[in-house]
């Protein structure tokens, strides 16, 4: 008999390739996140005098391009053709629940 996580995965694929191409984005998110925690860490033990000005400009850069796909309409659009009329297993209900919850905080401020 098939586990329930077999049934989730075949849910998936039936969700489409939206929810897909969601958890993708989502996982390049988290490799920028990954980049800035290995780059803070360096500042706080590695880093050679003098280079926090640089240090500084490259984490600005990864936040802003990581702020930019989270909160671009393509990342809107995504969730709410997933979550358009779709039946998700328990756990990428969940999932796309907290990829929204991300996406709205992003965007709940105007850029201006």
């Amino acid at each position: 008999m098939p586990s329930s996580r077999d049934s989730d995965l075949r849910v998936t694929a039936k969700a489409g390739d939206s929810y897909a191409r969601l958890v993708e984005r989502f996982r390049r998110l988290a490799r920028f996140r990954d980049a800035e925690a290995i780059l803070y860490w360096d500042r706080a033990v590695m880093m050679p005098p003098g280079a926090g000005e640089a240090r500084a400009a490259q984490l600005a850069a990864l936040d802003r391009v990581r702020h930019e796909i989270l909160a671009s309409e393509q990342t809107g659009a995504l969730i709410e053709a997933v979550g358009a009329g779709r039946e998700l297993g328990p756990w990428e209900a969940a999932n796309l629940r907290e990829m929204r919850h991300a996406w709205r905080h992003a965007t709940a401020i105007d850029e201006a």
